[in-house]
């Protein structure tokens, strides 16, 4: 298919969903309420998080289901920031599905999915290691237990070395001041 016309309504949902959740945060009225739930159960629906050009399609579906790219780990960093701060005022069933997505695709695809190191972005010296473990890390703090989180914390630390490894000792990366 068209990958940018993918890709505009996946990033388009992504800011529907922040601009609800804000305004639901601020004024908790019928006006944000519906838009702003039914941005989360889209992205809940949706098949993956991560973008199709980052799935290696010759992954088992449950591999691919929860890949881990950029825009996957940034995904379960939101909802799990508006789990922590609006879960009071969500449905307990949307509640209990943002758990279970986040554990699902962000937690046990860490942790079980893709243990130790398969994460291509875990060995990378570049922002998808701060991004991705950045991402994930703060999904963990939010949502796993405390022994979840301690197994994670090493791999997820290592990443953050990786990408400071990456800049030069002038402190510029190769990405440059314009892709910023």
């Amino acid at each position: 298919g068209n990958r940018l016309q993918y890709e505009n309504s996946y990033f388009e949902r992504r800011k529907r969903l922040n601009i609800y959740a804000f305004l639901y945060l601020l004024d908790e009225n019928d006006t944000y309420r519906k838009p702003f739930f039914d941005s989360l159960w889209a992205i809940l629906d949706e098949f993956t998080w991560a973008l199709p050009a980052h799935v290696n399609e010759t992954l088992p579906l449950e591999k691919q289901r929860c890949m881990l790219d950029l825009f996957a780990s940034e995904t379960g960093y939101t909802l799990s920031e508006i789990y922590f701060l609006l879960h009071h005022r969500l449905p307990k069933l949307l509640c209990r599905r943002i758990e279970a997505e986040i554990h699902e695709r962000i937690i046990q695809s860490f942790l079980v999915l893709f243990p130790n190191g398969t994460n291509r972005w875990e060995s990378m010296d570049n922002n998808w290691a701060a991004v991705c473990a950045g991402s994930v890390g703060n999904a963990f703090l939010y949502m796993a237990s405390d022994e979840e989180w301690e197994t994670a914390k090493p791999r997820l630390l290592a990443c953050i070395d990786n990408f400071l490894s990456g800049f030069s000792n002038d402190g510029a990366c190769l990405e440059g001041f314009t892709y910023w």
